[in-house]
């Protein structure tokens, strides 16, 4: 006779208590911010050699998140297609040697505000990660509503 198999169980969390483990894990899987490893030899964008992402030099806010979206459909340096960028690829830009805001290199511009990322809340379609880079700002990824006002970023790879 086959051992018998006892019953799987199901675990099933409040959406408060998931959204709080999905930001720490987050803030546990961190990237850190490169050190002195950019390029500046293209009008409007910087170069992290690094990573080999081309990020929009200066910020374009505070908007929307949807108005993010759209500046970054239409933004057009390099001739290039470019997008809102990950919560993940916005925490490389990071530093996070420096104690206060902007937790950016100075070769970026527009540094007021959260940044808009292009990851959404899990379960929750009206809020996206925004990556705290700006004055007065930890680096930390936070959940804001989309109807929030944040800055825009844009990448390309």
């Amino acid at each position: 006779m086959p051992p018998r198999r006892r019953p799987s169980r199901i675990l099933t969390l409040p959406a408060v208590t998931v959204a709080a483990l999905i930001l720490l894990l987050v803030t546990l899987g961190r990237a850190d911010a490169p050190e002195d490893h950019y390029s500046t030899g293209i009008p409007e964008v910087v170069v992290d050699t690094k990573t080999g992402l081309h990020w929009q030099r200066d910020a374009t806010g505070p908007v929307s998140w949807a108005n993010a979206v759209q500046h970054c459909e239409n933004f057009n340096a390099e001739l290039q297609t470019w997008r809102l960028p990950s919560m993940k690829e916005l925490q490389t830009l990071v530093d996070e040697a420096k104690t206060q805001g902007p937790l950016i290199d100075p070769l970026f511009t527009g540094t007021d505000g959260a940044d808009w990322s292009s990851t959404e809340i899990f379960g929750i379609p009206d809020q996206v990660y925004v990556v705290n880079i700006g004055v007065g700002s930890n680096g930390d990824a936070v959940p804001l509503d989309k109807r929030g006002l944040g800055v825009a970023r844009c990448v390309r790879p």
